[in-house]
Parts: structure tokens; C-alpha cells; sequence
């Protein structure tokens, strides 16, 4: 193939491999796909996906490579819609694991990068390669001790007009040498200002005052942190939850307001998640329901101690909504439902803790 000038950008999603290394790989591969999802979706519709390589996308625009504000208002774009969404999904956490927890410390850098590159059709996808694709590649790895920068090389500002219009960056030039490859040099700007004008997500508190209708607790010989795990596990549903016969939901695991909806025989409860409590060794959960059949709501309340090493305590509170008058029936469902749910759930664990004795 032909080789052919382009612009070349690399968004790198920095603390990505201290990140899957040491948590839970699965909701860590669930989080990194939706950012790296981000990242794309916010990239100018002119770059081209050659490939995500792990933490990395590799984007490149082929022609004249746009000016140094162009440049940098679409890092900074890509950069404030990234935390954005990383504000986002620590607003709707539940999840107390390692990885849900440490989605905040992850950070972002871009590399720009000016040169020639061939294009390599592979069934239906097209790959960008070539010695610039690896100069690029290369400086993700340099001297700068920072995490969150943007980083444009001498290769592509020798080709644009000068310019200081970067939307006040302070840049500060730097020069590595690489084997096969040798010197490459390049100026950078720290990005920290934009991350700071991002405003926290506030997280909704909840004060029920309202009178239970109905409350069951039991314990459980299993740790309250695996326990919780369970509840917030949607696929997990299926095997405690009394009489269900499917799930729905758009991702796996439970998010605050991100609906999801158990299936039984003859109805439907429409579930939304709507608020978590860590404590010391103990979790409180809120989430409210809606038979959406009948339109009637309630709250539920899940509570989750630790009473001693490896034995928990669980509580299940039902409590009426505002404005949803439960008729005695429904309640005695609900009733029926969460009392059945529990027993399942300790016999799940205590079942399961038996088969690894």
C-alpha cells in the first residue's frame, strides 16, 4: 500500500495495568471497555480507530495535519468527557470492590505525532502501520513524571503555521532517544487544570422515616463483603431470588438509577438502585421497586454486618412509597418474595462453603 502523510493521536489511559492486575478483572474489563467507548465517541469524526490496544487508541487523520489549537481543543475534549464519565460511574457506584473503588485514580495522556503511514486491510478492518505509527507508540513510554499531559511532537508542529493560541498551556520542550528509532523531540503541557474544573457527581442521601411493613433478617456464614457482592450481581439474581425466571438489565452489575427488571411467571418488578452506605463493617443498601403491572412501588432496604469472622448478618426492610397504597395481597407477595430470597441466599453460600470443605 501507498504511504500517505497523517496525523496521528494516541489517547492512553494511564494506571490501566496496576489497575486489572490487582482487581477484580471483571468489572475492571466492564469499566475500561465504556471509556475506551468514550474515547472514541469523542474523538473527531475525520480520526480513524486503527486499533485499541489494551489501555491505548490509536487514532490517525490522514492530510494536513490540523493547527495546534485544533489539535489540543480535541485532547482537552476527549480529556473532560473522560472524567466526566468517570464522575459519572463513581456517582452511580455501588460496587465496593478494588476496582469500581479505584476507577477514580485513573488518569489520561495523549501522544500527537505527525509522519507517513501505510494502511493494511485485514478482512474488514483497516490497520495503520508504519515508523511513525511506532514513534508514537513509543513516546507513551518517556521522562515525564506526570500522568495527565499532552504531548506533540517537533515532527508535527514543524508542519502547522506557529501558533500560542492552545488555549493557555504552558508547554515545556523534551527530548528522548529511542533504540532503532533515536532522537525524537517534542513539547508537552500538563492538563491538570481541566480536570480540576470538573464538578463531583453529588450522591443522593435518603432519610426514611416511614413505618416498615416488613423486615427479616438471618445470618449467613459467609464474609458481608461477598454477600453484597451477590446482590449487586445481576446475573447472580437468578440463582436466589424466589421464583424468577429472567433478568433484564444493560449492564451486569447494579448502578445508581440504572434500572433493571425481574421476570417472574406472572409479573414483572421494574428494580432501580438508589443508594449505598459503606460503614465499617457493615453495607447498607437502598433500592426501590415497582410491579409495574399494578404501578405500585415500595423501598426495599438490604443491611449487611459483619457479626464475626466469615459470618454475616442480613437484614431485608420493606418500606411503602409515597403515593402507592400496597393492598394486603401485595404486601404478603413482597412479603413471601423476600423472605424466600434470603433463605435461597444463605443456602447458596452456606451450600457453596460446604462444597469447598
Amino acid at each position: 500500500m501507498a504511504s500517505e502523510n497523517a496525523t496521528i493521536l494516541i489517547p492512553d489511559i494511564s494506571g490501566y495495568t496496576e489497575f486489572v492486575s490487582r482487581t477484580e478483572l471483571n468489572h475492571s474489563s466492564i469499566i475500561l471497555k465504556h471509556l475506551l467507548e468514550t474515547i472514541v465517541q469523542s474523538a473527531d469524526d475525520s480520526f480513524v480507530v486503527s486499533e485499541i490496544e489494551g489501555d491505548a487508541v490509536l487514532l490517525y487523520k490522514k492530510g494536513a495535519p490540523p493547527t495546534k489549537k485544533e489539535i489540543t481543543d480535541q485532547c482537552v475534549k476527549i480529556f473532560t468527557t473522560f472524567h466526566q464519565q468517570i464522575e459519572a460511574i463513581e456517582g452511580m457506584r455501588i460496587c465496593q470492590c478494588v476496582a469500581c473503588k479505584g476507577v477514580v485514580k485513573l488518569t489520561l495522556k495523549f501522544v500527537v505525532h505527525y509522519g507517513t503511514i501505510s494502511e493494511n486491510k485485514i478482512a474488514q478492518f483497516v490497520k495503520a502501520s508504519g515508523i511513525d505509527m511506532v514513534i508514537a507508540h513509543r513516546l507513551l513510554k518517556n521522562k515525564i513524571n506526570k500522568d495527565e499531559y499532552l504531548l506533540i511532537t517537533k515532527n508535527f508542529l514543524n508542519h502547522i503555521p506557529d501558533s500560542d493560541d492552545s488555549l493557555d498551556l504552558e508547554w515545556h520542550p523534551l527530548t528522548e532517544n529511542y533504540s532503532s528509532i533515536g532522537k525524537v523531540e517534542f513539547d508537552f503541557a500538563m492538563l491538570d487544570r481541566y480536570r480540576r474544573g470538573i464538578a463531583d457527581i453529588p450522591r443522593a442521601t435518603l432519610n426514611i422515616a416511614a413505618k416498615a411493613l416488613f423486615s427479616t433478617s438471618l445470618e449467613i456464614k459467609a464474609d458481608y463483603k461477598d454477600i453484597f457482592a451477590a446482590l449487586i450481581d445481576l446475573p447472580s439474581h437468578k440463582i436466589y431470588i424466589d421464583g424468577i425466571k429472567e433478568i433484564e438489565f444493560f449492564i451486569p452489575m447494579s448502578a445508581i438509577g440504572m434500572p433493571h427488571t425481574w421476570v417472574f411467571e406472572n409479573y414483572k418488578i421494574n428494580v432501580v438502585p438508589k443508594n449505598v452506605e459503606p460503614l465499617e463493617n457493615k453495607i447498607i443498601y437502598y433500592e426501590d421497586i415497582r410491579l409495574t403491572e399494578m404501578d405500585l412501588a415500595a423501598g426495599i432496604e438490604y443491611i449487611i454486618e459483619e457479626v464475626k469472622e466469615g459470618q454475616s448478618k442480613l437484614s431485608i426492610v420493606l418500606y411503602p412509597v409515597e403515593g402507592s397504597d400496597l393492598s394486603g395481597d401485595v404486601i404478603m407477595t413482597l412479603t413471601g418474595l423476600f423472605e424466600k430470597t434470603a433463605h435461597n441466599m444463605k443456602e447458596y453460600f452456606e451450600r457453596s462453603e460446604l462444597a469447598g470443605a
